[in-house]
């Protein structure tokens, strides 16, 4: 199942170079959180860093404004903090960013740029540390799935706001993302992705 979201991930956005003039790669870093609460009490959370790398290509409209797209590899988590335990989780999607950007071309030679837009992630493997602060700490995988007695769903969907500058083949950027959907299966909780980013993207043949 796994295999196939990847593979329909990656068909998706390889179909799109008949129309995308641009063609690059991304990596960045991030700065990334799960938050668990429910209708009593928030669980107090750590961000712990993560990283992400892939492909972009960007489908100008005009001199000012382009759809960007980018099936990437992001690896989030947070560490969870209480009065007993620390327990972190690592959580690694498949992810296809689709944003709208509005560039100031105006300026010269570094232009300026605002995006907004959507992401959808598929998991591809996660885990978890129980009692991280004793040293007999316990290593497990989550359980992923759609029933109540699972920890977490595969799919996140999101939204994406950020800006940034193109310096000619170059995209350098900034910004965040955050889960529209519960990432939960169990309805009493509620369960939600945030990540701050840092990336730049390299346009092979970008002008």
């Amino acid at each position: 199942m796994k295999k196939s979201i990847i593979l329909i991930a990656l068909l998706t956005v390889m179909t799109v170079p008949g129309l995308a003039q641009h063609f690059g790669i991304q990596a960045g870093l991030l700065a990334t959180n799960v938050r668990w609460r429910n209708e009593y009490f928030t669980l107090n959370t750590i961000p712990k860093p993560g990283i992400m790398a892939g492909i972009a290509l960007e489908i100008p409209i005009n001199n000012n404004m382009a759809i960007n797209t980018a099936l990437n590899y992001k690896w989030v988590g947070a560490v969870y903090n209480d009065t007993s335990e620390v327990s972190a989780i690592r959580l690694g999607y498949v992810n296809l960013d689709i944003t709208f950007n509005y560039i100031f071309t105006d300026v010269k030679v570094v232009h300026p740029y605002v995006e907004g837009g959507t992401y959808v992630a598929y998991m591809v493997n996660s885990n978890r540390i129980i009692n991280a602060k004793d040293d007999n700490a316990n290593y497990d995988d989550l359980k992923v799935g759609s029933d109540e007695t699972d920890n977490i769903i595969p799919w996140d969907f999101g939204w994406t706001i950020g800006g940034g500058v193109y310096i000619n083949k170059w995209k350098f950027g900034m910004g965040y993302q955050a889960s529209l959907i519960n990432l939960s299966p169990n309805n009493d909780h509620v369960l939600r992705n945030r990540v701050g980013y840092l990336r730049a993207t390299y346009f092979f043949n970008r002008n």
